[in-house]
């Protein structure tokens, strides 16, 4: 189940539009975290995603570097998009401000979805709507 947020003053820079996955109760899946510059553009792609980690499983995603998945994106899938455990501040700091209604036993994972042209925000040349929105979600991870 997708939970889309977006900030009721969309003119606060401080504000993150963010979205995030609730597993399925009894469903062995991680919580998806993810920032985009548009909430809606999300929804498939994060239950698509959460259902193919809750049948091939994430213990090869880790926190120091992210593991990219193919499949998700573009006409043929041919875009990548990422996966990262969070920290241990980073995991706490999501489940006080993202994640209030995850269950606190469940990994919390960092999706980054790269830009049309499949450029990711740490990438140069990744367009900078898209670079804002993970830096700031980040940001707020790490404040």
């Amino acid at each position: 189940m997708i939970i889309g947020v977006k900030p009721d003053d969309a003119d606060d820079p401080r504000e993150v539009d963010f979205a995030y996955t609730s597993p399925k109760v009894g469903i062995n899946e991680p919580v998806l975290l993810c920032s985009y510059p548009s909430v809606r553009t999300l929804k498939f792609l994060l239950n698509e995603v959460a259902d193919f980690l809750g049948e091939n499983g994430w213990s090869n995603v880790q926190e120091d570097a992210p593991t990219l998945l193919g499949g998700f994106l573009g006409e043929k899938g041919e875009l990548p998009v990422a996966l990262r455990a969070l920290t241990e501040n980073e995991l706490e700091a999501a489940r006080d401000t993202y994640v209030l209604a995850a269950n606190p036993e469940l990994p919390v994972l960092l999706l980054t979805v790269p830009d049309v042209e499949g450029v990711f925000p740490w990438e140069k040349g990744c367009k900078v709507i898209v670079r804002l929105s993970e830096e700031k979600l980040v940001g707020t991870l790490n404040a």
